[in-house]
């Protein structure tokens, strides 16, 4: 552990001085030096403000997973996808994706019922827009 006290240089920030909403992008937040206003020196700096960047670790992992799942699926590797799958929902529980490899996945078993479950689940996340979902759904109910 580390303490540094009384440890200071250069220019001094005024603790009273404002500071800039997350929002906003550009500001000028008052210096106080000490010294009066040199010549041509302004007596604030400009303070730039980036949005925050989205964290990309829990994005890429996913991503990850997922990628290694679909390539256990089409090597029929169905444990691996399943392990694979399953992993990537104890992350984010809202991505279709991974409930449409665990519904292949058990469909390729035979077990129709947990790929029914997994099928129902891909389609409620995505609604309309997942076509995958639907044709899962489509190939269920041909087999029974």
């Amino acid at each position: 552990m580390f303490l540094l006290a009384g440890c200071q240089s250069g220019p001094t920030v005024n603790p009273g001085a404002t500071v800039a909403k997350a929002q906003d992008i550009h500001v000028s937040v008052p210096v106080s030096s000490g010294v009066p206003e040199a010549a041509g020196v302004p007596d604030t700096v400009p303070v730039t403000r980036s949005p925050k960047p989205v964290e990309p670790g829990p994005v890429l992992i996913l991503k990850e997973i997922q990628s290694q799942a679909e390539r256990s699926l089409r090597e029929q590797r169905w444990d691996s996808s399943i392990a694979l799958a399953e992993q990537g929902l104890r992350i984010d529980r809202r991505q279709p994706a991974f409930y449409l490899i665990l519904s292949e996945s058990y469909f390729s078993l035979g077990d129709f019922t947990q790929a029914q479950r997994f099928a129902d689940q891909a389609s409620r996340l995505c609604g309309k827009k997942c076509t995958q979902a639907e044709q899962m759904q489509r190939r269920l109910r041909e087999a029974y």
